[in-house]
């Protein structure tokens, strides 16, 4: 369901724009700019409220970061407190079904610059 919705993010290479996450392209990525001195996000947008419970990052090569990942219901952030599992640069992080309007990863510093190549947003039948 993040398949070209809407997307915002903190600062970025002028060339990796954040529509690379989500784009339905592993050749093209989201890349955070190196020289913003705050704490990179990304951001998705969707036309109405949505339920979900799964959300998959894919990373770019050698970029691994750590991620506080939120969603936005009724005009209000809430904290989804979800482990990832992960297989190679793949994190898919599930919880119990939710429903917001926006998702937004927060993303820890890491020693390189942060690489999103795809975000992808469930609501996986279980």
């Amino acid at each position: 369901m993040a398949k070209k919705v809407v997307s915002n993010s903190s600062w970025s290479d002028d060339m990796n724009i954040m529509d690379f996450a989500n784009d339905d392209s592993f050749n093209s990525s989201w890349v955070s700019n190196a020289a913003d001195p705050g704490k990179p996000w990304y951001e998705l947008t969707f036309d109405r409220s949505k339920s979900f419970n799964t959300i998959v990052v894919t990373e770019g090569k050698d970029h691994s970061s750590s991620y506080q990942v939120e969603y936005l219901k009724d005009g209000k952030w809430y904290p989804i407190n979800a482990k990832p599992s992960v297989q190679g640069r793949i994190k898919v992080f599930r919880f119990d079904t939710v429903i917001g309007k926006k998702v937004r990863l927060n993303i820890e510093k890491t020693k390189a610059q942060a690489v999103l190549t795809e975000v992808g947003v469930y609501n996986e039948r279980r």
